[in-house]
């Protein structure tokens, strides 16, 4: 393995780990090989994580090589040029937390779909540009199965002025929740009279500050009703990044939700 390039550059401090294997089981790669590529790089470099990327079928598989790996990642690209906004994301969140079951007790980083049209408009491999709020869905909905960290799909398909509007923003808003996400969800158990409404509550470590993210997954406009079963001084729930606020009566806040809308509440 000494003679192997990557050898050389294993004390680099900008290498975080390594990527062994794409989709091994699309590609036919049987669970033995991928079994010898990842005692070969833990026999070279035993401190680093080594990642493998899955695609977003035959996930069920997956078992097989999960100990063959530290990072587990899968991907799925679900946002065809030229389908409106929107489409084909139905069941994109049952499919998530399919594959976050699958992750067991590796880390899960979920590969977002970040490519599509090029320069002169035409479509890659027949995907386009997801839309800011696309992206803000396949984003949190990917937080709320559980994600560890995540990886956007890729840097060389995509156009820099998508990366500056939609991706980095993103990016920027996301960092300000991290500490309260990193301290796990709250431990009382958040209630929502609809199915589709995906909500968690977490406690920010340094104030008494809560925050809650409530992710709809559905098109049609709804009303939700969320019960944080939570007693809080305030009646009003900051609505984050919407310049708006809802009323908070003895724990509960109701709000609408637009298709695929993800809604982040500051509660005191």
């Amino acid at each position: 393995m000494s003679s192997l390039p990557w050898s050389a550059f294993k004390q680099h401090p900008a290498v975080v780990g390594w990527y062994a294997y794409d989709e091994p089981i699309a590609n036919n790669i049987p669970p033995e090989i991928m079994k010898a590529v990842y005692h070969a790089i833990k026999t070279e470099d035993p401190e680093r994580p080594v990642a493998v990327v899955f695609a977003g079928d035959r996930l069920s598989e997956v078992p097989k090589y999960i100990n063959f790996l530290d990072i587990y990642m899968v991907d799925r690209y679900p946002l065809y040029y030229p389908k409106p906004e929107f489409n084909n994301l139905k069941d994109y969140w049952r499919w998530m937390q399919q594959a976050a079951y699958y992750a067991e007790d590796k880390l899960f980083w979920p590969v977002l779909q970040a490519f599509g049209e090029q320069q002169d408009g035409t479509p890659k491999y027949k995907r386009r540009l997801p839309t800011a709020a696309e992206e803000r869905y396949m984003f949190y909905t990917a937080v709320l199965a559980g994600a560890d960290g995540l990886i956007f799909y890729g840097h060389h398909w995509t156009l820099q002025s998508w990366v500056d509007s939609v991706l980095t923003p993103l990016i920027e808003e996301f960092d300000n929740y991290v500490p309260a996400i990193n301290s796990q969800p709250f431990s009382r158990k958040v209630l929502v009279n609809r199915f589709d409404v995906q909500a968690f509550l977490y406690k920010e470590p340094t104030s008494d500050r809560y925050l809650l993210i409530a992710v709809h997954h559905g098109r049609d406009k709804v009303k939700a009703v969320i019960n944080l079963n939570l007693s809080v001084a305030n009646n009003f729930a900051q609505v984050l990044d919407e310049d708006r606020q809802v009323k908070l009566l003895t724990g509960i806040l109701q709000d609408y939700f637009n298709s695929y809308a993800v809604h982040i509440y500051a509660i005191h």
